[in-house]
């Protein structure tokens, strides 16, 4: 009798949060609003003010994480698949951990990448990533193409960004 019980609350707890899932995911179709500050600090970046014309790669990450460190080797290895899209890495980390993360992995000096922290949560707010890695791809009209949550195979990274439909 207790294993019916635990699997009922098991099975609730899934519907509630496919519920979340769902209302969520029409509220970020188009690119939510918030800020992020680059690593050095040195500006704020507002997607409400981001260009279009342009595909944007939005990396939730921890600078600790071993996927996430691969899955950032695996990128920057094939950026140039990527075209012009541009690449944020995204956490709400450490300040001396990112600082470091991006050092090791020459992200502050390519110019389609900007690396940053969440420093008012707005990110995270936006899309309630369940763990990291956490990705989302916008085409240049500022419009959701793909989700990934938890492992994150590259080849589909890329096709989604070279699709056509895109």
């Amino acid at each position: 009798m207790r294993n019916i019980i635990a699997y009922m609350f098991v099975l609730s707890l899934g519907a509630c949060h496919f519920r979340v899932d769902k209302k969520q995911l029409s509220q970020i179709r188009q690119l939510p609003e918030f800020r992020i500050i680059s690593s050095d600090s040195s500006h704020c970046i507002n997607t409400k003010y981001l260009a279009t014309g342009q595909p944007s790669i939005f990396f939730y990450f921890d600078p600790d994480c071993t996927h996430c460190q691969r899955l950032t080797k695996e990128l920057l290895q094939h950026n140039a698949q990527l075209g012009d899209t541009k690449l944020y890495w995204v956490t709400n980390g450490d300040d001396e951990l990112l600082k470091r993360f991006g050092k090791f992995y020459h992200l502050d000096s390519m110019r389609n990448v900007v690396i940053g922290r969440d420093y008012e949560y707005s990110f995270y707010r936006a899309y309630l990533p369940p763990a990291v890695p956490f990705m989302a791809i916008y085409n240049e009209k500022r419009n959701l193409v793909k989700i990934y949550k938890g492992e994150i195979d590259f080849r589909s990274v890329v096709a989604a960004v070279q699709d056509k439909g895109f």
